[in-house]
């Protein structure tokens, strides 16, 4: 099962939370081609999100992981 997450793989902790939508948006297109190039297209409505914590790290506050 295809599961996104983030493009650069960022530490939450020092992350600007503005930033984590576009780090998803980039993940998606980049899984997409992916998909494409290994004529896997039927897998894309399948695909899912799942954030985990890069490196472990907790963003510093609770409005950042929203």
């Amino acid at each position: 099962m295809p599961y996104n997450h983030l493009y650069h793989h960022p530490r939450l902790d020092l992350t600007n939370g503005k930033d984590i939508p576009s780090e998803m948006q980039l993940n998606d297109a980049q899984l997409r081609k992916d998909l494409k190039s290994e004529g896997r297209e039927d897998l894309i409505p399948e695909i899912q999100n799942i954030i985990a914590l890069p490196y472990g790290s907790w963003p510093p506050t609770q409005g950042r992981i929203n």
